[in-house]
């Protein structure tokens, strides 16, 4: 209750709740699939506990993959996504994504399920670094996102909502983060739904809404 009274709904922000909620709910004209895609500090964490706190309103399940919390030398999002459902991994072993199929079958014995994942690319930049075979695993889990969008398609009340920087400006360091950056939003691209929760004349309502308790209506026409 508190969140959602300090928080300015945004056209954006309110529209993905009710996208969100409608795919749980087992409406496949909803995209299953979404990008919320802009620049720091532009509202995409603050989305997802909206859409956290929305899930929970649903009695829907709720996976969440933070970037910057998952250690690449020790957890992967497949793995992880497992061990939230099923609470150990068993079918999504090693550093190697798993196919749709796979996945899928994991995924439907837990619907509705919502699954956010935050700081994408702050993982993959750092995974980029560990060896797999002839590959590296930041290359294996962009990978693992055609996957896991092949396998939510085909389940009616999965929803994934996943953020990303508007541009390799934000977090590319070398040459390799920005290949694989490029490589992840063609990945995605294809299905995904790009979404910006905040458009600039929202701002001054924004800020008034989390700063203030109230506001004088009338001072404020002035």
């Amino acid at each position: 209750d508190m969140f959602f009274k300090r928080t300015f709904p945004t056209k954006s922000f309110e529209r993905i709740l009710e996208d969100v909620k409608g795919r749980l709910e087992g409406d496949t004209k909803k995209n299953s699939f979404n990008n919320i895609q802009t620049p720091f500090g532009g509202g995409k964490t603050h989305s997802l506990v909206g859409l956290l706190h929305k899930a929970k309103e649903l009695d829907a399940k709720t996976i969440v993959l933070d970037g910057v919390e998952l250690n690449p030398n020790k957890e992967t999002f497949w793995g992880s996504i497992e061990e939230q459902l099923e609470g150990k991994i068993e079918k999504l072993t090693g550093n190697v994504p798993h196919g749709a199929n796979e996945l899928a079958k994991i995924l439907e014995k837990h619907q509705p399920l919502l699954i956010l994942i935050d700081e994408t690319m702050h993982y993959i930049d750092n995974a980029k670094a560990i060896k797999v075979g002839d590959d590296t695993l930041g290359s294996l889990t962009v990978n693992f996102f055609q996957e896991l969008n092949t396998a939510v398609s085909k389940l009616d009340k999965v929803c994934v909502v996943f953020t990303l920087p508007s541009s390799s400006n934000e977090h590319a360091n070398d040459e390799e983060s920005e290949k694989l950056f490029s490589r992840l939003k063609k990945v995605t691209g294809r299905t995904e739904k790009k979404i910006v929760p905040i458009d600039d004349i929202e701002i001054p309502n924004i800020i008034r809404r989390r700063l203030f308790i109230g506001t004088d209506e009338e001072i404020l026409d002035k």
